[in-house]
């Protein structure tokens, strides 16, 4: 996890001791941990602190600190905190921020998957621009920046990034034009201090690398990169750096001819800047050690894995006094359950904390951290890669965590979910401006940080706020309406399209598509030229796999209504157009409209819907897609507890939920299934919506899962994911 830190000057409540040289003289904030954490927990904060500063967390509460030592502290999380930047107060002055969420989740990972769940909405599944090993991923506003890296052995200079989505997607990654490294280089450190992105170090694909440069953050982007003068004292590769107290820690690597084991450390000034780096004397790793990962915890800087020539499985810790120093390092009194690994993540998850793959390593291990500090031993979890990696990024979005690159041979990224998938009682919240007039008439799609609903003759967005709550819905009057219901929606590129639906005509089987902007409104909407379904149709569904677009079942027809269970396909081309669609041979589910889908790895779910006018089925069907585009026959999946037309779906966790549709009336019931390469056995759970609904859409945002519309109405309401 980064920290991007705005380190401002205040006088702390002591002056700097005498014999003290070198060090910030300053209060300032420079980093937070944990960045996710539920209300109660205790965060441990680094920098220089005064006894009398406060922390305001996002939400506006204030909380004091506890003083472990000048350049360290913690503050308990209370109930009220949100999402956002938590902000040191001293004197009636802001002296620094760092991001925080609360969660009301305890957060583990579920399986990753290079292909993303599909229920609720049809978007490309991402991957990197260029490929990339050893470079880094770092957060800086709404984007996800990778820095850097390498391929078949040649560093780049290159930047690229993503949007980042508040339902936990990203949007499409690209090439940065006017931000690149001075130096290419791979399997460096970043780290964000004081308004500056710094890269340290790495390997330029023929030596080792002292030199450090930076880039500003302003207006939450990245701007060029520039010289620092200081160095590090030792020309280092695939090391850690670590923030503690008011320091920068770089701690082994490589000088590209063997493993180090010394540690270095510079002060972090209250402008932003770096002071010289020293190697910290009497203070060595006990094993000399290359792509480690390390940890820092309220009482001790971790070390583990690595290589030495051969992986390594043994975890260091390296005890910190109150001042920030470190101690002496020693064994770490864990049981020795870690497997030998070199070039793993490490990612730290509030209470625990999980290494990721290596050379020839797929698995996950996790282990607990104690109120302490302490380390637990670890234990192999369910989540696994699709495949091994090393010189892999991670990086944190909402409740996704992201594995991108490494060495592998497409730049693909895999997804795994940190939420259990466990959801509370379900409330009202904030409506809709427009009521919809039947079931399916509705679609709902997030771009940007703009969750739009869209319906017959209407579109309207609600704003999703850095706090990760969703606005209030009002029309979206800058954008021409969408004329059409029981249409399907999905976003390819920089495009949001609208397929099919019905209109006063009739049914249509025309495309329209509306270009995203970069803040995430929409441009005009306008009928694509020379790409129409083969069918007219609407009450349909529309998934993507690969380069592939897919369109299912649904009502065809203009004058003759006929239920479909015929697939129609689209090639996705790089630029987000389309072509024309074609009908997929030899490839029928059963005859439905009012249906959902979800897609699951290389597989395709119709579930339930209307099989005649007034005939609803509880049928789950599934096809598998092969890698050209083709599908294996569809066969029986498995069957909803309740059969149901119109149901609304959302995968969160590692679960399949199904909301409320139309059965014996409008239901109000809700079902769930455990997924993994596959969906398991649906059945019901306790809980119900507030009111019987059908066509309604689903949403999650932070730590909320939102039910909207549908013939409710305006209605929505939300459940908290637990």
């Amino acid at each position: 996890m980064r920290w991007i830190v705005v380190a401002l000057v205040a006088a702390c409540g002591f002056p700097k001791p005498p014999d003290v040289v070198g060090e910030p003289s300053c209060c300032q904030l420079v980093a937070s941990r944990p960045a996710l954490a539920k209300a109660g927990a205790t965060l441990t904060l680094e920098g220089v602190f005064d006894p009398a500063a406060t922390i305001t967390f996002p939400g506006g509460e204030a909380a004091p600190l506890t003083m472990l030592g000048r350049y360290r502290a913690t503050v308990v999380v209370p109930a009220s905190a949100t999402a956002g930047d938590l902000t040191m107060m001293s004197g009636g002055a802001a002296v620094g921020t760092a991001p925080f969420r609360r969660v009301t989740f305890s957060p583990s990972l579920a399986r990753f998957a290079i292909k993303d769940p599909q229920a609720s909405g049809a978007r490309q599944d991402v991957s990197l621009a260029e490929l990339r090993s050893g470079a880094t991923a770092t957060t800086v506003g709404r984007y996800l920046y990778v820095v850097g890296g390498g391929s078949g052995g040649i560093a780049s200079r290159t930047v690229e990034r993503a949007a980042l989505q508040p339902d936990g997607t990203l949007g499409p990654f690209a090439i940065v034009p006017d931000v690149t490294l001075m130096t290419a280089r791979s399997q460096h450190q970043a780290v964000a201090i004081g308004g500056f992105l710094y890269i340290i170090g790495g390997f330029d694909g023929t030596s080792s690398l002292a030199s450090i440069e930076r880039a500003p953050i302003a207006d939450g982007t990245l701007g060029p990169f520039e010289p620092v003068e200081v160095a590090l004292s030792t020309s280092r590769a695939e090391m850690t750096s670590e923030i503690i107290g008011a320091w920068l820690y770089v701690v082994g690597g490589t000088d590209a001819s063997q493993p180090l084991g010394t540690i270095e450390r510079a002060p972090l000034l209250p402008d932003g800047s770096l002071g010289a780096f020293e190697v910290v004397p009497g203070v060595t790793l006990m094993t000399a050690r290359k792509g480690h990962t390390s940890l820092v915890t309220a009482d001790a800087l971790y070390v583990l894995a690595g290589s030495n020539g051969q992986a390594i499985d043994t975890i260091e810790r390296l005890p910190i006094a109150a001042n920030g120093d470190l101690g002496a390092s020693e064994a770490a009194s864990i049981p020795n359950t870690l497997a030998a690994r070199d070039g793993a993540t490490g990612v730290g998850l509030v209470d625990a904390y999980c290494l990721i793959g290596g050379t020839n390593r797929r698995d996950v291990e996790c282990a607990t951290i104690a109120p302490d500090g302490k380390l637990g031993p670890f234990i192999t979890p369910t989540a696994t890669l699709s495949s091994s990696r090393v010189g892999q990024m991670a990086a944190l979005v909402a409740n996704n965590l992201f594995i991108l690159g490494g060495d592998v041979m497409t730049p693909s990224i895999e997804r795994g979910s940190i939420n259990s998938g466990a959801i509370g009682a379900l409330t009202t919240a904030i409506p809709l401006t427009t009521a919809q007039p039947g079931p399916g008439a509705q679609s709902t799609v997030v771009v940007g940080d703009n969750v739009y609903v869209m319906g017959l003759d209407s579109l309207e967005r609600a704003r999703v706020p850095l706090d990760g709550s969703l606005g209030t819905f009002g029309p979206a009057t800058a954008n021409p309406i969408v004329s059409t219901f029981a249409h399907s929606t999905v976003v390819l590129g920089n495009y949001l399209y609208v397929i099919g639906g019905s209109a006063a005509t009739g049914n249509v089987a025309r495309v329209e598509r509306a270009p995203i902007n970069p803040d995430g409104t929409l441009a005009p909407f306008a009928t694509v030229a020379g790409v129409v379904l083969t069918k007219p149709r609407q009450g349909h569904t529309s998934v993507v796999i690969g380069n592939n677009l897919y369109v299912i079942g649904g009502i065809s027809g203009t004058t003759t209504q006929q239920f479909e269970g015929s697939v129609e396909r689209a090639t996705i081309n790089v630029d987000g157009s389309i072509s024309t669609f074609a009908i997929v041979a030899g490839i029928n589910f059963t005859p439905r409209t009012g249906h959902a889908s979800v897609v699951i790895g290389n597989s395709i779910y119709m579930i339930g819907g209307r099989t005649g006018s007034s005939t609803v089925t509880g049928v789950v069907e599934r096809a598998i897609l092969n890698s050209d585009g083709s599908i294996n026959g569809v066969v029986g999946a498995a069957s909803l507890s309740t059969a149901r037309a119109y149901p609304a779906l959302a995968v969160t966790g590692g679960y399949l939920y199904v909301f409320g549709g139309q059965g014996a009336g409008t239901l109000d019931t809700i079902e769930r299934a455990p997924i993994d390469t596959t969906i398991g056995v649906l059945a019901p759970i306790a809980g119900t919506l507030t009111i019987g609904r059908s066509g309604a859409n689903t949403v999650v945002l932070g730590n909320d899962l939102y039910v909207l519309g549908g013939t409710t109405g305006r209605t929505v309401e939300l459940a908290e994911l637990q």
